[in-house]
């Protein structure tokens, strides 16, 4: 089975696992997407409502501008795969507690067993818990080797595209480190 088969399996087994918060109050599964041999593969936090409502992840105001940075740095969109730890959204935009978070892991640790991506970039404190207790304040932007479940990567934590929005600091924070990205890498 190659990994596209393997992806739309998980994927229709998410789609379908009706245990899985917020399941039952969003509109859709919004799953990852892009290339399944990325140069880097971005881990965010939980679909918005624009994300509810397309199917896609990151096409809101925060997708935007994450686009708009992963371009900037110098990557093909098509390069790229971007997704989410949780997959359904979570009512009013909450953040998902850790034991919501924990419910999408096997499924999570299943893509990446797939993809197995060189370049995981966290995007936000929620995604950045998956492989380190770390604050982001501390390390954003410093690339770092990890392994997790057997598979060796490069990780690379990141302030959240919304938190950018909402904070000029943090937004300057964020593009001097996708800036950095593209020459880390090579």
């Amino acid at each position: 089975m190659n990994k596209r088969q393997e992806i739309e399996k998980l994927k229709a087994r998410m789609r379908s696992d009706k245990h899985l918060p917020f399941a039952k109050s969003a509109k859709q599964l919004v799953f990852g997407e892009g290339s399944l041999n990325p140069e880097i593969y971005i881990l965010g936090e939980a679909p918005g409502r624009m994300e509810d409502e397309i199917g896609r992840p990151f096409v809101g105001r925060s997708g935007k501008l994450l686009r708009a940075l992963i371009q900037n740095a110098g990557f093909l969109e098509k390069n790229v795969y971007i997704t989410s730890v949780v997959r359904f959204r979570p009512p009013h935009n909450k953040t998902p507690n850790p034991g919501e978070v924990a419910a999408y892991e096997k499924y999570v640790d299943e893509e990446l067993k797939i993809i197995q991506p060189k370049v995981i970039v966290t995007v936000g404190a929620v995604s950045l818990k998956k492989f380190t207790k770390e604050p982001i304040s501390q390390i954003h932007g410093m690339p770092r080797r990890a392994e997790w479940l057997g598979h060796k990567f490069n990780l690379v934590p990141m302030f959240h595209p919304a938190a950018a929005l909402r904070n000029p600091n943090i937004r300057r924070l964020l593009e001097a480190d996708f800036k950095k990205l593209k020459k880390m890498l090579n």
